[in-house]
């Protein structure tokens, strides 16, 4: 690029920072920057990012880049009330900051949390900045009136490529994956379809074939974000776990468990029903966070491939009140309509905690 193609065009500068906040809430804040210089008809530059130790398994953070993880490049434009197995792709424009230089411009614009870019500031500035914004640009962002639109990108070719690895053993890959989703998701008016509906007989649930696998997400402890209450320990009760998983999937099913509880033995319960799959199952993942051979502690590494594991998967088991905002996830199945649930009865109070978990999980998943 020329200086003078460079400054044709107008920045927003997303600059290098560190965080206190989980990877969830970093990439974000990155996909509104890339929706708001996209509305800006403006050029995002992107600088790297560290985490606190609390998020790496308690090992410091380096300075790390987001093209390690995500593929800056090729975005999902999604809107909620679009099919979301035909998302709209776009090739995103983008500079890396150190290949950015401010001193061709003669002012730059310092962007407060609760400002956005009004027509003044985009015609006077050729460069504004959102420095280490936090959650609370989240609001302000809604002040553009966008609508619902959600900017996600695709995951990075290493973190593909570990996915590969697992989904082989599970008899299964990517592209056979999502071609199970499109087939469920296309089927989710017509229960019927799924098989029987008889809750007694051992087929109740969808098909165990070659083209079927879940995943379910398991929090040691989760707190209430919307209401400042603690709400259901869906991973601090066995019982808990067992009811959900009776209600969803067939006996014999696969079931990949992401969770940020270590022990190695903790879901053995689950092994005389289900294939069970973590990941100290698979030599690649374990070495991210097992510190072998000198290697660095990458716990966002494992997050996020196994965040794309249950992106393919065809039934995702969900914390109550972890929602599309947090995992990015194009298409969120009703699992109900996969397997006819039992009649809830009133049980005791002492019972109230698996009451509480079935109903967040329904209205997490949209029942």
């Amino acid at each position: 690029m020329t200086i003078d193609q460079f400054k044709s065009k107008k920045y927003l500068l997303f600059p290098t920072f560190r965080s206190d906040a989980g990877v969830d809430h970093i990439f974000t804040i990155l996909s509104l920057i890339f929706a708001e210089a996209q509305h800006l008809d403006r050029v995002p530059v992107i600088g790297g990012f560290a985490m606190g130790y609390q998020h790496n398994l308690n090992k410091s953070v380096p300075l790390t880049r987001f093209e390690n993880y995500l593929d800056l490049t090729n975005s999902v434009v999604s809107r909620s009330k679009e099919n979301p197995c035909q998302p709209k792709i776009n090739h995103l424009e983008w500079l890396k900051e150190e290949e950015f230089d401010a001193c061709f411009f003669d002012k730059a614009y310092l962007l407060s949390d609760d400002e956005i870019v009004d027509e003044q500031i985009n015609s006077r500035y050729d460069v504004v900045i959102r420095d280490n914004p936090s959650f609370k640009y989240v609001i302000t962002f809604k002040r553009y009136c966008l609508g619902e639109v959600q900017i996600t990108f695709s995951y990075s070719e290493r973190i593909n490529q570990l996915t590969d690895e697992v989904l082989a053993v599970l008899g299964i890959s990517r592209q056979r994956a999502i071609a199970a989703q499109h087939y469920f998701f296309s089927k989710i008016d017509n229960p019927q379809l799924y098989g029987k509906q008889d809750p007694k007989t051992a087929d109740a649930g969808i098909p165990l074939n070659k083209s079927y696998y879940a995943c379910m997400h398991v929090r040691a402890s989760i707190k209430d974000r919307d209401f400042a209450q603690r709400i259901f320990p869906f991973s601090s009760s066995a019982q808990q776990i067992q009811l959900v998983l009776a209600n969803t999937l067939s006996k014999g099913a696969k079931l990949y468990i992401m969770s940020d509880i270590h022990q190695v033995a903790f879901f053995d319960f689950l092994k005389a029903d289900y294939q069970i799959y973590r990941y100290h199952d698979f030599p690649a993942l374990k070495r991210l966070v097992s510190g072998e051979d000198d290697n660095e502690i990458d716990n966002v590494m494992l997050y996020m491939v196994e965040k794309n594991i249950m992106r393919h998967a065809t039934v995702k088991i969900l914390p109550p009140h972890k929602g599309p905002m947090i995992y990015h996830l194009n298409t969120i199945y009703d699992v109900y309509n996969l397997k006819k649930p039992p009649v809830l009865k009133r049980l005791p109070a002492i019972k109230h905690n698996i009451i509480g978990t079935i109903k967040g999980i329904r209205k997490h998943l949209g029942e």
